[in-house]
């Protein structure tokens, strides 16, 4: 049997054992041909149930894995050490301006654009509303356990700018800060 005759592109193949590197039914079954062209016709829920039985049988099905694993998941390591170092940077210094340069010194061996795209790829984010909703977050926990000042706040957590503070808040977060505090403080 040759390749060809092998690969099925009619049949989805979601993610599995060994489908970072692809994945190929060798024989589906044939209800599970139709069922995979049923799922077009459903929606909602019978849609995601039906997807559900689907994947549960590829799972069940022989396969096999398409490429070589061992430059993939170099790749996919080295890409996993790099997010690693620099969401653990920007998680630690998030308090203070942080920029591009040194976020890239920190994460050894990424350039300041790489480290740009490697948040927009992993985390489907900027670095500057990464690092903003860090000091987001971090606000929100301290409005609710502290009784500081909005303005210390802002300050220690690294918002230079309580006018700005307030407007990020208040369009992250559809509440301003003050009333953040009264909303979610339990006592």
């Amino acid at each position: 049997m040759t390749t060809d005759q092998r690969i099925r592109p009619d049949v989805a193949v979601g993610r599995g054992k060994g489908a970072d590197r692809g994945v190929v039914v060798a024989d589906p079954r044939a209800d599970l041909r139709r069922d995979v062209l049923a799922l077009a016709c459903r929606t909602g829920m019978r849609q995601t149930v039906a997807l559900l039985d689907v994947l549960i049988d590829l799972c069940e099905e022989e396969s096999t894995t398409l490429a070589a694993s061992s430059t993939r998941r170099s790749l996919a390591a080295h890409s996993a050490d790099a997010i690693t170092a620099v969401v653990g940077y920007l998680e630690g210094n998030f308090r203070r301006p942080v920029r591009r340069e040194e976020v890239a010194a920190a994460a050894v061996s990424l350039s300041p654009s790489s480290v740009s795209r490697l948040l927009r790829s992993h985390l489907g984010t900027t670095m500057t509303d990464y690092v903003l909703n860090l000091r987001l977050d971090a606000a929100c926990r301290e409005l609710v356990e502290t009784n500081m000042l909005i303005a210390t706040i802002a300050h220690d957590c690294g918002f230079s700018n309580l006018a700005n503070f307030n407007r990020q808040f208040r369009q992250k977060r559809s509440l301003t800060p003050r009333d953040y505090h009264h909303a979610f403080r339990p006592f």
